[in-house]
């Protein structure tokens, strides 16, 4: 059975998810952001084991955490077009005046690929528009949206990288595709459903 745990995390409040096998105890974290202590100190609790640090794109307020988490032993990962940022470079911390520490992602990759991390199955979907290599993940049933898709809304196209268009058809051509009891989880504020999304998102509307 799988558990997901949301905790809003530093700098700007994105949602960093633990997803849980109560089973095993074995967790996956999605987008650390920059409270790896918070984050390190609920899996303690928990007794969690994580086996992997996720990230749907290379935006500072979604990648803080990495060098901590590197240091702690646990292996990261990020979409081929956004290992860049991992150095700082384009991921907006210089911007917003926030301090960055660079890393190296350990694995990455591309999107329509599916990853195994023990009993966790991730498909990785590339959904660039909000950062070029923005992807998202489906595990099971839920969707991990990133900075794609939000409740009742969609990525900001305005960054380095962004690009509108590609960001409208990765949510329509893409993620409105799946089945809309399909729960999401996005990178900001609360989750929603494909199937409401749909009907409710000013990307929605009937045009998929």
């Amino acid at each position: 059975m799988m558990k997901i745990h949301v905790f809003p995390v530093r700098p700007l409040g994105a949602n960093c998810y633990l997803i849980e096998d109560e089973e095993t105890k074995n967790c996956l974290i999605i987008d650390l952001g920059g409270d790896f202590l918070k984050i390190r100190r609920e899996m303690t609790e928990r007794r969690l084991k994580p086996v992997s640090v996720l990230f749907t794109h290379g935006h500072f307020d979604h990648i803080s955490g990495g060098a901590d988490a590197k240091a702690a032993g646990i292996p990261v990962g990020i979409s081929v077009r956004d290992e860049y940022m991992l150095s700082g470079k384009g991921n907006l911390a210089a911007s917003f005046g926030f301090p960055y520490t660079p890393f190296e992602a350990d694995f990455r990759f591309s999107g329509e690929e599916t990853l195994s991390f023990g009993p966790f199955r991730v498909k990785v979907i590339a959904t660039p528009g909000h950062s070029e290599g923005s992807v998202c993940f489906l595990i099971g049933n839920c969707l991990f949206s990133g900075d794609t898709l939000f409740y009742r809304s969609y990525g900001r196209t305005d960054f380095d990288g962004g690009d509108e268009s590609k960001l409208f058809s990765s949510v329509r051509d893409k993620l409105f595709r799946l089945p809309p009891e399909t729960v999401v989880y996005p990178g900001h504020e609360c989750p929603t459903t494909i199937g409401d999304e749909i009907r409710m998102n000013p990307l929605g509307g009937g045009l998929c």
